[in-house]
């Protein structure tokens, strides 16, 4: 792997975790199955570039097909929201989460640019 796609992988295993960080804090969320997704995401991509043995496509395909499970019908982060009785808070906080959302989405989206010329 080159050292940008190095630097990505580091940068999406931050998000996922920033994405973890937020879900636990969440205490109307009890999804264990999002959590243990995550946490699986966030292990695989460290244990990926510590063996080297796969190639960064192949990685981050891995992490993209991991984090689409995420979304399935009417669970996950398909119904995934902060609520709080003070508008204010809840929407700066379901707003930071979408802002996590989007930048975990772009890496992966991105994922064929990564180190490329």
């Amino acid at each position: 792997m080159t050292c940008d796609e190095i630097r990505h992988l580091d940068e999406l295993g931050e998000e996922f975790k920033e994405m973890r960080k937020m879900v636990i804090s969440n205490p109307l969320f009890s999804d264990r199955y999002v959590i243990k997704t995550l946490n699986n995401i966030i292990n695989y991509i460290i244990f990926a570039k510590e063996e080297n043995a796969l190639s960064y496509n192949e990685i981050l395909k891995t992490v993209n097909a991991q984090y689409r499970r995420l979304f399935f019908a009417k669970a996950g982060f398909s119904e995934f929201h902060f609520w709080d009785d003070s508008f204010e808070v809840r929407k700066q906080k379901n707003q930071a989460f979408e802002f996590v959302k989007e930048k975990v989405e772009a890496c992966l989206k991105n994922r064929n640019t990564a180190g490329n010329p």
